[in-house]
């Protein structure tokens, strides 16, 4: 996944795989419903889908602001 790559690419960016089905306690409190589905800084930001890295590390400084 993008989020993995930006995790080797820097310390300060760590990413977590969870299978939503076999975790659904923890994909209801992220409101997790379809795959691939980011969530960042505990959903200070978030991403459905497959996007471009560009877009990743949009909503990354978008989280980081708040």
């Amino acid at each position: 996944m993008l989020a993995h790559k930006f995790a080797m690419e820097h310390p300060m960016i760590s990413a977590e795989m969870v299978e939503a089905t076999d975790f659904m306690e923890l994909s209801e409190e992220f409101g997790v419903s379809s795959v691939p589905h980011t969530v960042i800084n505990l959903g200070k930001g978030e991403l459905i889908g497959a996007p471009p890295e560009s877009l990743l590390l949009e909503e990354i400084r978008k989280a980081l602001k708040e």
